[in-house]
C-alpha cells in the first residue's frame, strides 16, 4: 500500500507534536444563519490585525504547515485578503472556509492571484429550497453553485461541504452528482454540535446513528480526521494530535497561542536553526534548498517528484517542508 507524502509528513508531526495543521477562526460573523450552526451572537470583539499576525508569526515558529482560515464567514472582514496574503508570505499552505456567497467579481480577481491551496465551500442541498431552508437566506443556494461554478472554470480547487442532516438526507446522491457536474470536490460530515452556550438546538436536526455509518463508510471517515468510530463513544477525533485550533487569552505583551494536548516549549523555529547557520537568512536559505533539491528529484526521482507535487502551485516549497520535518 502507497503512502502518501502528506501522511508521512502528518505522522510525523504527530510522533513530535507539533501543529501540522490548524483551523483559525478569524470572526463569529456571518451572513447566513444556518439552522445547525453552532455559533452564538454575543457580540464578542474580534481580534485586530496585528493581533492575528502575531499568532501567525506563533504559528510560524512551531512549525505548523496547513493553515485553513474560517469563522463565521471570512468574508465578512474587510481585512481578510491583507491577513491571507501575509500568512502566504510566511509560506503557510492555505485552506479557506467559506460559504461563498460574498465573493464577488472583486473576490474572485483576488483569490486568482493568492492562489490558495483549496477553498472549502458549503453546500447543503442538491436544490434551492433545501439548501435556503437551512441557511434561511433565500438565493444562497443559486450564488453557491455560480460561486463554484466560476471558481472551478478559473483553475481553483473547490470542494464542496457537506453536512448531512434530516432535511437533505434524501439528497445524498443529487449532491455527489451535481459535485461532480460542477468539477469540485466534496466532503460530506454528519456531526452537528450543540451551540457554544450548551443548547442542544442544533442537533434535533442530527440524522441518525446508522446513516452516520453508511455515509461516513462512503466517503471515508479519514476526510473528517477521524481515528475510529464507537456506537456508544461517537467520534473520536485526531483534534489536537494533528490538527489543533488556536485558543486566543489576551495577556499584558498580546494575544498568545494555546493548542490542544500540549506542545512542547521548544520551537520548530529552533529545529530550523540547527539546520541554518546563524549568518545565513532563512529565506536565503530556503531558496538555494530549492534548487538543489528539486534538480536532485526532478533528475534521480521523477515518480516521487510527481507524487509529492501533484496539485500544489506551491510544489517545491511543500517538497522541501516534508524533508525538513522528516530529517
Amino acid at each position: 500500500m502507497t503512502i502518501s507524502i502528506d501522511k508521512i509528513l502528518e505522522n510525523k508531526c504527530v510522533k513530535e507534536y507539533i501543529p501540522f495543521n490548524v483551523q483559525f477562526e478569524l470572526t463569529n460573523r456571518c451572513n447566513l444563519a444556518c439552522r445547525h450552526c453552532y455559533k452564538i451572537k454575543d457580540g464578542r470583539k474580534e481580534l485586530s490585525f496585528k493581533e492575528i499576525t502575531n499568532i501567525i508569526d506563533q504559528l510560524v515558529e512551531m512549525g505548523t504547515f496547513y493553515l485553513c482560515f474560517t469563522g463565521g464567514e471570512i468574508f465578512t472582514r474587510s481585512d481578510f485578503f491583507e491577513i491571507a496574503w501575509y500568512a502566504k508570505n510566511k509560506g503557510f499552505f492555505l485552506i479557506l472556509l467559506t460559504n461563498g456567497t460574498l465573493i464577488r467579481d472583486k473576490e474572485i480577481n483576488e483569490l486568482k492571484k493568492l492562489r490558495p491551496l483549496g477553498l472549502e465551500i458549503s453546500l447543503l442541498g442538491a436544490r434551492a429550497e433545501t439548501h435556503d431552508f437551512i441557511t434561511q437566506t433565500p438565493g444562497s443556494f443559486e450564488r453557491v453553485v455560480n460561486v463554484i461554478d466560476r471558481l472551478v472554470k478559473i483553475g481553483m480547487r473547490v470542494t464542496i461541504k457537506t453536512t448531512l442532516m434530516k432535511k437533505n438526507v434524501s439528497e445524498y446522491k443529487e449532491i455527489k452528482s451535481l459535485s461532480r457536474r460542477l468539477g469540485a470536490h466534496i466532503k460530506i460530515g454528519t456531526n452537528i454540535l450543540p451551540k457554544i452556550d450548551g443548547k442542544k438546538d442544533p442537533q434535533q436536526y442530527q440524522i441518525a446513528w446508522e446513516d452516520r455509518l453508511m455515509y461516513l463508510d462512503a466517503d471515508d471517515p479519514s476526510n473528517c480526521l477521524m481515528e475510529d468510530m464507537d456506537e456508544h463513544k461517537g467520534l473520536l477525533c485526531k483534534a489536537g494530535k494533528a490538527v489543533a485550533s488556536p485558543l486566543i487569552l489576551r495577556t499584558p505583551t498580546g494575544p498568545s497561542v494555546i493548542l490542544i494536548s500540549g506542545i512542547p516549549k521548544r520551537s520548530f523555529g529552533r529545529r530550523l536553526n540547527r539546520l541554518y547557520p546563524p549568518s545565513i537568512s532563512i529565506f536565503s536559505s530556503i531558496v538555494i534548498w530549492e534548487m538543489m533539491f528539486s534538480i536532485f528529484l526532478f533528475v534521480v526521482s521523477p515518480s516521487f517528484c510527481e507524487q509529492a507535487t501533484n496539485g500544489t502551485d506551491n510544489s517545491i516549497i511543500k517538497i522541501l517542508n516534508w524533508v525538513l520535518i522528516v530529517i
